[in-house]
């Protein structure tokens, strides 16, 4: 009798043990985090390929955080830096603390065309939950190819830009013991824009793209012999685009210009595409939705008032909202 009610003991303890495993958030929002990462590679290319030198510096309204990106142009290469730092990042799970650092250089190989090379890290802080009393954290070290290419034609104007990077990605868990594993993508946006001639604006442009994300992950071994298996995804979402914009000429040297930026995107992908998969005594468990993507898509909106002088630079402030994410406020210097 004594021996069964030792075994029962045993294997209770060994149940609650392997169950705390379904509900780590640091997988469970894993390939959702990845794809996030790609997408601002791919944003972050297309504005150090842009030609234009400035700075933005931006906070985040309703948690704490901000960022800023820089970037500068020497005509024969541009370089940009990019950071970013945010609090109780919006995720299904548990929230987590997010930090990341992405570097390019980017050389003129032609007219139209740049290459070069990028380095991000990055660093997911996940908020404590049930009796731990460590914070999980997630690091990771990637390398980048980047590439862009922009032409003028004389009905609209193409833009693409397209990464190729490879990460080692260490997880600190709450035991304090790591668990690591490699990270990989192959992403593309192309973007194609049609100017407008309209007699109250400067300008307005429709912008059409698409975005398209290959990445993933291999496995790791977790405790008790259990393992994250590999996973590969797909991300292929459509987005349209209206940006329009008028300066005020107070006098010949400044005026007052305001802009807006509209946008909407759609992922074709089924979020439920993107869960992970928990391998636990043999047995495959897919873990929760990845991630809050909504059904309608997602709404963005930018709305800058600034100031601009006739030698070419500018100074304002900006405001940025998209749907289900906080609002971002902040101020832009730019040097043209």
């Amino acid at each position: 009798m004594k021996k069964k009610k030792q075994l029962i003991k045993t294997l209770a303890v060994f149940l609650v043990l392997n169950s705390s495993l379904l509900a780590r958030p640091e997988y469970q929002n894993l390939n959702y985090s990845l794809l996030e990462s790609r997408r601002d590679l791919l944003r972050e290319v297309i504005l150090t390929s842009n030609k234009d030198t400035g700075i933005s510096l931006g906070g985040y309204y309703g948690n704490y955080g901000g960022g800023g990106d820089l970037v500068a142009n020497f005509e024969v290469f541009q370089i940009g830096a990019f950071t970013n730092y945010k609090t109780k990042e919006n995720t299904t799970g548990v929230g987590y603390d997010k930090n990341n650092v992405n570097l390019f250089a980017l050389g003129a190989i032609g007219e139209n065309s740049y290459f070069g090379y990028g380095y991000s890290y990055s660093q997911n802080k996940y908020d404590k939950y049930g009796n731990s009393a460590v914070r999980a954290k997630l690091k990771s070290n990637s390398f980048i190819m980047a590439g862009a290419y922009q032409r003028d034609f004389s009905a609209f104007s193409y833009q693409m830009a397209a990464i190729a990077d490879f990460g080692k990605y260490d997880m600190e868990k709450r035991d304090v013991s790591k668990e690591d594993f490699y990270a990989y993508s192959i992403s593309m946006l192309n973007v194609i824009t049609k100017e407008f001639d309209t007699q109250f604006l400067d300008y307005s442009r429709l912008n059409l793209g698409m975005r398209t994300i290959f990445w993933g992950h291999t496995d790791t071994n977790l405790d008790f012999g259990n393992k994250l298996e590999e996973k590969y995804n797909f991300s292929n979402s459509l987005y349209a685009g209206l940006d329009f914009g008028k300066i005020f000429w107070m006098n010949e040297v400044v005026g007052l210009g305001f802009s807006t930026s509209l946008e909407y995107e759609k992922d074709l992908i089924d979020e439920k595409e993107w869960r992970d998969t928990i391998k636990i005594n043999g047995v495959s468990t897919k873990l929760g939705p990845t991630c809050t993507q909504k059904s309608y898509g997602e709404f963005r909106a930018t709305l800058k008032t600034y100031f601009k002088f006739d030698a070419g630079w500018s100074v304002g402030a900006f405001l940025k909202f998209r749907t289900n994410r906080d609002a971002e406020a902040g101020i832009e210097i730019m040097l043209r």
